[in-house]
């Protein structure tokens, strides 16, 4: 249907002339799940069939943009076969038709649901496993099944991690591979002048273009994406009172290719002014670095642990080799809103080393705590991170953190001078010390492990320069 090889899409041809005719078998299941009482009937065209430009319109609908991306990453590293074919170095070449067969082993319902094509709740395609060995599967059934999707399993199943299951401790010291193929191996970095993050398929290059201004990239870390689960042995340790805690923490990056396809809008306040950016498919990034440490594997058998500690091979491993890779990831579609913070004046965030970043890290929860109260959201179901953006000022990126996205930050954009408003009375009021914060301010579940680098005085610096009031 979406043939990677080839810029002929047949299947996609044949899908645009079925739509074009307006079936009416379709068109009376579109008004049975539209009815003409509800407001999204109108928003979506369904008696105009504009929906349709939107699913595969040229250039931006939503299915001719899932084939350009999962066709870049095939024509990246096909591109790469064919050189190492011309330059004799077979080996590397075998590497890269391997990695070929794997996108063209990808079925069509997964990949359509992980770019946002279909809902991604309806469709879980990337739940991953804890496997623990058979003779140790100590339940009722015999069958302990130790599943998260694979965003939450890169933190929780991480190697060295320990989970509690059938009150019985187990450690993760593996990562599984596929039968007869190789995990999915990342290149990552950022540009340098625009700051983007770029993460291609690796094909053994260390560099890349940057898809926002054109520049070289330079991709010097690795990730892998733990697609096929982990494995676990029985700890000796005892289950505890306490849920033993994760190493690491799920650090999302945008990879903001936006290609047009967003809505766009400016705030002014007495300081400056805030634009605000809203796409319905951004691609996102979650990575765990183990703190910066990165990971130790072993792709023969499999072995993992974090960087600097104590790996175990399998006894029948013949390599015994590892290879160390920076971040376990994953990747995801979701709605999000990027907020850019133009101010008149730069705030004085004073001398301490990486000060700036924690102001804006600090001012991200602010925004998110901000979004959560102003239109009553479920804490998990939205996130935030921050970035230097193309243009070199701040960005905050508030994302739908749920399968696909649920349009809460679409919500956001629309109570945008609230929200910000009120972000700055939760770090203004608050009566902790203001180079901390606390759970009245910025503290939640999702950032305790940044928590000792927060600071509510840091935030409020900047939105007081934004509204001009004196510290």
């Amino acid at each position: 249907f979406l043939s990677l090889a080839s810029d002929s899409l047949d299947g996609m041809k044949q899908l645009k002339d079925y739509l074009a005719g307006h079936p009416r078998g379709l068109g009376k299941q579109l008004d049975m799940v539209f009815p003409a009482v509800l407001p999204i009937r109108e928003m979506l065209d369904i008696d105009g069939w504009g929906w349709v430009d939107k699913l595969v319109g040229a250039p931006d609908g939503r299915l001719v943009r899932t084939h350009e991306l999962k066709s870049g990453d095939y024509d990246r590293v096909s591109q790469a076969r064919d050189r190492y074919i011309a330059q004799h170095k077979y080996s590397l070449a075998a590497g890269m038709d391997s990695a070929c067969k794997s996108l063209e082993r990808d079925q069509t319902i997964k990949v359509l649901a992980e770019t946002g094509v279909l809902p991604k709740y309806g469709f879980p395609t990337d739940l991953v496993e804890l496997h623990i060995p058979a003779e140790d599967e100590s339940v009722e059934d015999n069958r302990l099944r130790l599943q998260r999707g694979l965003r939450q399993a890169i933190v929780e199943y991480a190697p060295g991690n320990e989970v509690i299951a059938a009150k019985t401790t187990w450690k993760s010291t593996g990562i599984r591979r596929p039968k007869g193929g190789k995990l999915e191996v990342r290149s990552y970095g950022k540009c340098k002048k625009c700051g983007t993050f770029a993460w291609p398929l690796d094909d053994y290059s260390d560099i890349c273009e940057c898809k926002v201004c054109g520049e070289t990239v330079s991709l010097n870390r690795k990730m892998i994406v733990p697609s096929e689960g982990f494995t676990a042995i029985k700890s000796p340790s005892d289950p505890g009172a306490q849920r033993p805690r994760s190493a690491g923490f799920a650090n999302i990056e945008f990879c903001r290719n936006w290609k047009g396809e967003y809505s766009d809008d400016c705030t002014e306040y007495p300081g400056g002014r805030v634009m605000t950016r809203y796409a319905g498919n951004g691609q996102l990034c979650a990575m765990n670095t183990a703190g910066g440490r990165g990971f130790a594997y072993c792709p023969y058998c499999g072995a993992a642990a974090r960087q600097g500690m104590e790996i175990k091979h399998e006894a029948w491993c013949a390599d015994k080799k590892t290879s160390r890779y920076d971040a376990l990831g994953a990747a995801f579609v979701s709605d999000v809103l990027e907020l850019t913070f133009v101010l008149d004046t730069r705030p004085d965030y004073g001398d301490k080393e990486f000060a700036e970043e924690i102001a804006w890290e600090s001012l991200s929860w602010a925004l998110y705590a901000a979004s959560v109260n102003v239109l009553e959201l479920p804490e998990m179901e939205i996130g935030a991170t921050f970035y230097r953006n193309d243009a070199r000022a701040w960005s905050v990126l508030l994302y739908d953190n749920v399968p696909g996205g649920a349009g809460h930050v679409l919500q956001i954009a629309a109570h945008m001078q609230e929200v910000v408003e009120r972000a700055y009375h939760i770090v203004a009021d608050c009566s902790c010390g203001e180079e901390t914060c606390c759970y009245e301010c910025l503290c939640n579940y999702y950032n305790q492990r940044r928590q000792q680098d927060l600071s509510r005085g840091a935030a409020l610096k900047i939105l007081r320069s934004l509204f001009k009031e004196e510290g």
